[in-house]
Order: C-alpha cells, then structure tokens, then sequence
C-alpha cells in the first residue's frame, strides 16, 4: 500500500511526515464528501472505483495505459472510504514508475497529485502529501558515485516500493495481506541473502 511506501522511506532517512492536524475529523470529512458525491451520481463513482481496481490487476505498460486511462475519465470519480480515485490513480502511477526508475516522471505526477488533491488519503486513512518527498528519497545522486551503503540503501528502498505496489495491488483485488503476514514479509527483505552453491562450483571458480 502506497501509506507502507511513505512510512518506509521516511524512515530510511526523510524527515517526518506533514500531518493533518486530526487525523480522525480529516478522514470523516473525506467519507462525507465521498458519500455526497456518490449519491449525486452513484453510476460514475462505480464505474471510477471499477476502472482503478481493473488498472491494478494487469502489471507493466498495460497497467501504466489503464492508470492513464482512470486519471483522464475518473478523476473526479470517489470511494466510499473518503479515497479520491483521481488522488489514488496519480499515486499508483508515480509508484508505478518510481519502480522503473522513471523519477522525472515520477515526481512529476507526484506533485501534480498533491496540487489537485491536497490532504487527500490513502485506504488506511494516511495522506497522500508526503509521496513526492519519499521519491525524491529514492533517487541515487548524478555524477556522485554512490558508496556501496548508499548503494545498499537505494536497493532497499526499490524492493519496498515495488513490495507496496504488490501489497496495494492484493488490497484493491478484495485479497489484502493480514499485518502479521506484512510484518514478515518486510521482515524477511531485510534479511541478508546467503548464496548456496556445489563444490563442482566451488573448483570452477578457483580455476578462473
């Protein structure tokens, strides 16, 4: 989830987070402003929140064509959890191409995202407005050889942001991760990696 890609890179190293003064009376607001706008025209919201779930089945350009495609028909389209599908569907797509390392366009959208949609929220409740920060966060320096820590953490931060898109992707298809399940799996991409190799590899090696 897009709220798991923001906490994980402020964590690794941004400061913290802006944040709405009452998180609770911000959320309620944007559950009444949803549930007035779905009973203005209850078919184009159905058909918004159909079109973003569709756009997060599919994976790669098909995925990046259909989150385009949402963000110009069902911007204005919400639901009923207080989520914007416009705000949603602009935050899927920078972490979409974050994950290809296209930053530019990334941050971009991002930006873009949080100008249209200010204090809009995430699934959990979250907002959105920190997500240009966490790309800014991803980028590795131009022209400044990264050192191998530097290198290290900008790898773990991709792995996290591309993990979010799956668990994000779980969440809109009706089949969330349970926290215990999240938890390990977070656990487990931190865990160094141990190569297991055969003594015939072991010889071909040496001999080289």
């Amino acid at each position: 989830m897009i709220a798991l890609l923001l906490a994980a890179a402020i964590l690794a190293g941004g400061q913290g987070p802006a944040r709405v003064p009452d998180r609770e009376a911000h959320v309620i607001a944007m559950r009444a402003l949803a549930r007035a706008a779905i009973e203005r025209d209850p078919e184009f919201n159905r058909a918004g929140q159909e079109a973003l779930r569709r756009a997060v089945q599919v994976s790669g350009d098909q995925r990046e064509r259909r989150l385009n495609d949402v963000i110009a028909t069902h911007s204005d389209a919400w639901f009923e959890n207080g989520v914007q599908v416009g705000a949603q569907a602009r935050a899927m797509l920078a972490t979409h191409l974050a994950g290809l390392d296209r930053y530019d366009e990334a941050e971009r959208i991002a930006t873009e995202m949080v100008r249209l949609y200010p204090g809009a929220i995430d699934e959990t409740g979250a907002t959105l407005d920190d997500l240009p920060q966490s790309i800014r966060l991803l980028r590795v320096p131009k022209r400044d050889p990264a050192s191998p820590r530097l290198a290290s953490a900008m790898l773990g931060r991709l792995r996290t942001i591309l993990c979010c898109a799956v668990l994000q992707a779980g969440a809109f298809a009706g089949v969330p991760m349970r926290p215990e399940q999240i938890r390990d799996l977070m656990q487990s991409l931190n865990q160094p990696k141990i190569a297991q190799t055969t003594p015939e590899e072991d010889a071909s090696a040496r001999q080289v």
